[in-house]
């Protein structure tokens, strides 16, 4: 017998249990009647819906067709008018089969001049036909006609249609529709008894209702009737709730008529009557069932408490990385899968936390470690406490098949079962790296690292080839024929490759000495590892050779440096010798010479200063190279600046080239090194006047006071550069023509100087060039903050000097 013990409520969640059943004792036929109620209420809505919405629009489709009918049996009345020679008489509608006299009130003929001759009854008013209706008809086309009703009547139809359209005379036929035959309901517009129905044409005229107080319906209904030409609308008039279903009849593209729209309407108090009972009846069976419900609720908190307490401890467990707990519930129930799923869910996360902490040190090796050996330790130490193996090794393959391939062994927990050194050395053919390998093979927990020939390492081989983890069972890896496999007793082994750019980088391999030990999901776990382990070893390997090349090329770097200095000082001093006997020659110091000889020594100096300068400007870019050069910041007065080097400028005589300066008399002063800028804009008039052969060179100098800058600009007209050459031009030992049969002499280096030069001084220099037509070098000099920038007024020189 269950009995009520109130500290079963003490917990939180035997307090929910209980209320849970007490909500579903109280609350579930409840909640079942008002379900059930909606649904009924709903089902009997949209049943209403559907079936006022289906018979309107059969209520509609049937006056479609009866008027389809109407205007067929009009025309054929019509068609025996034309044909008759006779005044149309009643005898002319009892040739025909389906007896107009049901259908029809009145058929009456209206000549041309106005006359009528009644074919059958009496048409008490004519409709006014405009003349956009007797064109209709003319045309062939049904015109309807609708006369509003009077007191107690509904409105007249009348129908007409013209005799002989193509005829010269316009005979109308015209006949009144019976009410009986066009509102009637038959078979098939069978409506309920509480269904009330009524139409009436676009223009708001009510045709026919057959409940004279649902004339008034709601505006809002007749309203949304002219917006959409089918619809639903509910109402409450005098508390009584009314659904209502229209449907737009479309008759204008048969009858030259809007259209009659069809409105159905009903009561829903008549639908719901049962609905009262069914509530009742389900109130009484949630009292009914309220007691047991209570006793099911203490029993099931006294059984479902234990292990949902057994389930939080557990979770309590997983969340303190204690992922070995075991939660224990044999309740042959869901809670028993529960507590397995947990069981499984902690060994899983248990693998995956073991395998984000591989991967998160792997991490750190790859971004604190770049030693190769640091990384392989690191990795090796990482894998051997995640994954069920005994040791574990990583083989390095060598990128030339000749020579050895490097191995890292680390022990495990029991180390190696071996003879000191021989047995690594037996089994993988190891060749000790240094000669203390007996001494680090010995402990138990530290890395061995020796060499290994590829045909003594199968594991690594087969790997390597097939490009994806394998696992050896035991009678694999007794085939492989390894002493150290044997001696060690390892049953199983594992072995995965490293892919770096779908090439085998090497390879790691796990032992085991229990049989079937890795299973599916260690392979998996060793899959998401070999990338990230391979790519960790590719980088540190890479850094090693770039490590290595960078040495190398520091070292020729320095080399060429100091070769290039001593050449150029070694070159230039006998090139001095040259030039001071070239001037005393020249000069007549040692006798006269003759005018063959004059040019001849003349010839001599000017190349041997061709050869000076292109010593001095590689002497000037090895210091820049070198990082020596000194920027010495003093006042420069640029005009004086500029007017001392016009002064010291010669141009070359071979050349009809002119040189042309302009410059402001009011240039402001500049801070800067005038030897390193006199250096620059020698290079850049020599480079002008060297690849321009005829035309001129001009020399600007202009102030820009809004940017605080000075532009100094050398334009020339020669051969100008390529638009994807500009950027080319600045590098060291680059010129346009590079074969060895170029046009134009020179090492390259002018312009290479000119823009190390130009970053020295703060200063920037952009060229703009077209080929064929020249090229223009802008440096602009920032100017001191502290000078005074010209007034805008500054004056040019009226003239140009111009040098021949």
């Amino acid at each position: 017998m269950i009995k009520f013990d109130a500290t079963s409520l003490r917990s939180r969640v035997a307090r929910r249990i209980f209320v849970v059943f007490l909500v579903c004792a109280f609350l579930p036929f409840g909640g079942l009647v008002l379900v059930s109620y909606h649904q009924v209420v709903t089902f009997f809505d949209q049943r209403n819906e559907r079936q006022l919405r289906a018979l309107a629009k059969l209520f509609g489709v049937d006056l479609f067709q009866k008027l389809t009918f109407l205007e067929s049996e009009l025309q054929i009345i019509a068609s025996k008018v034309a044909a008759s020679t006779e005044i149309p008489s009643e005898a002319l509608l009892e040739t025909i089969r389906t007896s107009p006299k049901e259908q029809w009130k009145a058929v009456s003929l209206i000549r041309s001049r106005g006359q009528q001759h009644r074919l059958f009854g009496q048409i008490e008013s004519l409709p006014d036909f405009s003349t956009m209706d007797r064109r209709r008809l003319a045309a062939g086309k049904v015109l309807i006609s609708v006369l509003e009703s009077t007191q107690g009547r509904s409105a007249r139809i009348l129908m007409s249609v013209s005799v002989n359209p193509q005829g010269p005379e316009t005979d109308i036929l015209i006949g009144e529709i019976s009410d009986v035959y066009l509102w009637g309901v038959n078979d098939t517009r069978l409506l309920p008894s509480y269904v009330q129905f009524c139409v009436q044409d676009q223009t708001g005229i009510m045709l026919v209702c057959s409940d004279s107080a649902f004339e008034s319906f709601p505006s809002a209904l007749r309203e949304k009737m002219r917006r959409s030409a089918l619809g639903d609308f509910e109402w409450t008039h005098q508390g009584h709730n009314y659904l209502a279903s229209y449907w737009t009849i479309p008759l204008q593209f048969e009858f030259q008529d809007p259209g009659w729209t069809v409105i159905l309407k009903t009561s829903k108090e008549g639908a719901f009557a049962s609905v009262g009972e069914l509530q009742r009846t389900f109130i009484l069976a949630i009292v009914a069932t309220a007691g047991l419900s209570i006793l099911l609720a203490i029993f099931q908190i006294r059984k479902r408490l234990v292990p949902i307490e057994k389930l939080q401890e557990g979770t309590r467990r997983i969340a303190q990385q204690d992922f070995d707990f075991q939660v224990n519930i044999r309740s042959s129930d869901e809670f028993e899968d529960l507590a397995q799923s947990v069981n499984m869910m902690a060994s899983q996360l248990g693998q995956q936390f073991h395998a984000l902490s591989t991967k998160a040190e792997i991490d750190r090796a790859v971004l604190s470690l770049l030693d190769t050996g640091k990384i392989v330790e690191t990795i090796l130490n990482r894998l051997l406490e995640i994954l069920p193996c005994t040791s574990a090794s990583l083989t390095l393959l060598n990128s030339d098949d000749r020579k050895s391939n490097q191995v890292f062994i680390l022990n495990g927990k029991n180390g190696f079962k071996s003879e000191g050194a021989d047995s690594v050395r037996q089994t993988h053919e190891v060749h000790p790296a240094n000669g203390d390998h007996k001494k680090n093979s010995a402990a138990s927990g530290q890395m061995l690292r020796a060499e290994i020939t590829r045909e003594s390492d199968p594991i690594t081989l087969r790997v390597a080839e097939a490009k994806i983890p394998l696992v050896f069972a035991e009678f694999e890896a007794k085939t492989l024929n390894l002493s150290f496999v044997e001696r060690n007793g390892f049953r199983c082994i594992m072995a995965a490759p490293l892919i770096v750019k779908d090439e085998a980088l090497g390879a790691l391999a796990f032992y085991s000495d229990e049989a079937e030990k890795f299973a599916d999901q260690e392979v998996d776990l060793l899959s998401g590892l070999t990338g990230q382990v391979a790519i960790a070893i590719y980088n540190s390997q890479l850094f090693e050779r770039t490590k290595h090349h960078a040495l190398e090329l520091e070292k020729a770097n320095k080399a060429k440096d100091e070769f290039l200095s001593v050449m150029s000082h070694e070159l230039r001093t006998p090139l001095n010798v040259i030039l001071g006997y070239q001037r005393m020659i020249q000069e007549k110091m040692l006798g006269d010479i003759n005018a063959d000889q004059a040019r001849a020594i003349d010839t001599i100096g000017r190349h041997s200063n061709d050869l000076l300068a292109m010593i001095e400007s590689i002497m000037e870019a090895t210091k820049i190279e070198a990082g020596v050069v000194v920027i010495e910041n003093q006042p420069v007065d640029l005009v004086n600046f500029l007017e001392d080097l016009k002064a010291h400028y010669l141009l070359p005589r071979e050349k009809d080239l002119s040189v042309v300066w302009h410059y402001s008399v009011d240039l402001p002063a500049l801070r800067t090194d005038a030897v390193k800028l006199k250096q620059i804009l020698q290079n850049l008039i020599t480079n002008a006047v060297k690849f321009t052969d005829r035309g001129h060179v001009d020399i600007s100098a202009r102030y820009l006071p809004e940017q605080e800058v000075v532009e100094l600009t050398v334009a020339d007209t020669g051969i100008g550069i390529p638009e994807e050459s500009e950027s080319a031009i600045f590098e060291m030992f680059r010129q346009l023509d590079s074969s060895k049969t170029r046009e134009y002499g020179g090492m390259g280096l002018g312009l290479y100087i000119v823009k190390k030069l130009a970053t020295l001084l703060g200063a920037t220099i952009k060229v703009e060039s077209q080929v064929g037509c020249g090229s223009a070098f802008t440096l602009t000099l920032p100017v001191s903050t502290e000078q005074k920038a010209p007034s805008a007024a500054a004056k040019f020189r009226g003239s140009m000097n111009t040098i021949q």
